[in-house]
Order: C-alpha cells, then sequence, then structure tokens
C-alpha cells in the first residue's frame, strides 16, 4: 500500500512497508516529468521538499486516523499471500 500527496508540481509517494518489504519515499516533478519517469526522492537538492511534503503527508494521516499507521494493520498485510491461489485453494490457478 501507499499513500501520496502533491502540491500541484511536486508529487511524494510514500511506499508503506508491509511484511519483508521496506518503506520507500519516491519524488517526481510533474512539471518536468509528468509521466514520473525520474524519482528525485534520494538527491540531495530535494531533502528539503521531500521532508516537508512527507511531513504534510504524515499530519494528514493522522488528521483522517489512516488506519495503516497502526504496524499491527501492516503486520497483518503482510500476512495476506498475494498469490491468488493461497486465498482460494492450493489447486486454484488464475488464467
Amino acid at each position: 500500500p501507499a499513500r501520496a500527496v502533491t502540491n500541484g508540481r511536486w508529487k511524494l509517494i510514500h511506499h508503506l512497508p508491509v511484511g519483508d518489504t521496506a518503506a520507500q519515499i519516491q519524488l517526481f516533478d510533474l512539471e518536468n516529468d509528468p509521466d514520473e519517469r525520474h524519482d528525485l526522492a534520494q538527491r540531495p537538492k530535494h531533502k528539503a521538499l521531500r521532508d516537508d511534503l512527507l511531513a504534510e503527508l504524515t499530519q494528514w494521516r493522522v488528521r483522517t486516523a489512516d488506519p495503516l499507521l497502526d504496524e499491527a494493520v501492516l503486520r497483518q498485510l503482510g500476512q495476506i499471500p498475494l498469490q491468488p491461489q493461497q486465498v482460494v485453494a492450493p489447486w486454484y490457478t488464475p488464467r
């Protein structure tokens, strides 16, 4: 699961940690990269912007009581099998 915020020009996506998957932050300049092909999150010159957008997103998640703020909920999501045959039946094969 992910949460995102934009200020019009910039878009930050926070991919939440689930199971063995670590959290990931992506940052895109929608004015110069509308197709979101170039992740700028790790560039030092965008650190302040990334931190500000992440703080704004976190405040929004708290204000709206985002259930995925609860680590127990994220742990439960990590236990859901990603393969449909594991959910339906071991012999099921999706077409």
